[in-house]
């Protein structure tokens, strides 16, 4: 378990599939509503609570262990665990029901932002920072689109980073587009940053078939995550996935528990004097040593499948 006592934001009606809830969260902002600032942390895809709360615990441990001794990285902000009904119990066949979960993550996405701005309304300096994996960026952004215009209605949101993001850039290019909207409010006043890996299978083999079935934007389009996108905004931080030193790459399920430490104190805003640095490769040396000794394809579709069992 976690060293530090964490809050939770859920909008799902059981912690193990289940559906929307549109009131559970009214009772859990009470547990944080008077807070300065909130570090906001959102599952993805085929994530339930159980799942949820390992993941995020292994990175607050590593990123504790990582700060100088008596230095704390959250700076007195209060980490909130953001639930929201994306799991199907379908075995190896769950990666058919990825088209069924963009429904509830938009539907609770709304929900969100409503909570974002009931949080903001009783508390105007209310600052945000979120870091977010996979299609929990769908859902995070379709929160943000609600506040896009609305000055002075949802929080100031210091830093976005997206892991992963399981968003089709055709939608994140459109105008109009919830994406689109979502997106432009983040790069309003955020630091926002896209981590993204060639070799995260999940998004270059799941996503893709996933994203037309649920009738998105395009045939078999690309997501945010996955590779770099050349026609992003300038004021999009995109970064190759920097592993932890155990690991040679990140995948896609692997980005909490294995993501450098390094990387997400600089993406975070973390001063040097509160988390140590260590030495660790840039991006052209770590992609040279992945085209080196690349995974066995029957490695890739094992990572692949292993976000569904």
């Amino acid at each position: 378990m976690s060293s530090r006592t964490y809050c939770t934001l859920s909008f799902r009606t059981e912690p193990t599939g289940g559906d929307v809830s549109p009131d559970h969260w009214l009772n859990d902002i009470e547990a944080f509503k008077h807070q300065s600032h909130l570090i906001l942390m959102v599952h993805g895809y085929n994530s339930d609570v159980p799942g949820t709360n390992k993941s995020m615990d292994n990175f607050e441990q590593r990123m504790d262990a990582a700060c100088m001794a008596g230095r704390d990285w959250r700076d007195g902000a209060q980490c909130v665990r953001v639930y929201w009904p994306g799991d199907v119990d379908w075995g190896l066949l769950s990666v058919l029901g990825y088209p069924l979960t963009i429904k509830p993550a938009e539907e609770s996405g709304n929900l969100f932002s409503e909570a974002l701005r009931t949080l903001t309304a009783g508390n105007p300096d209310l600052r945000v920072s979120l870091i977010v994996h996979s299609l929990g960026n769908h859902f995070t952004l379709q929160a943000l689109s609600g506040l896009n215009g609305a000055h002075g209605l949802g929080p100031r949101i210091s830093h976005m980073v997206m892991m992963a993001a399981a968003v089709p850039t055709t939608r994140l290019a459109k105008q109009g587009d919830g994406m689109n909207r979502g997106l432009d409010q983040a790069l309003v006043s955020t630091e926002t940053s896209s981590l993204h890996t060639p070799h995260d299978w999940v998004l270059a083999f799941a996503f893709p078939p996933g994203e037309t079935a649920a009738g998105g934007e395009g045939f078999f389009p690309t997501a945010l995550g996955h590779q770099h996108w050349d026609e992003a905004p300038s004021a999009l931080n995109q970064q190759f996935a920097q592993p932890t030193q155990s690991r040679k790459y990140v995948d896609h399920t692997h980005y909490w528990t294995g993501i450098s430490e390094n990387q997400m104190f600089d993406l975070l805003g973390v001063p040097v004097t509160v988390a140590r640095r260590t030495t660790v490769m840039n991006q052209s040396e770590r992609a040279t040593l992945v085209k080196d000794d690349p995974p066995s394809r029957v490695t890739q579709m094992r990572e692949t499948l292993a976000l569904y069992e």
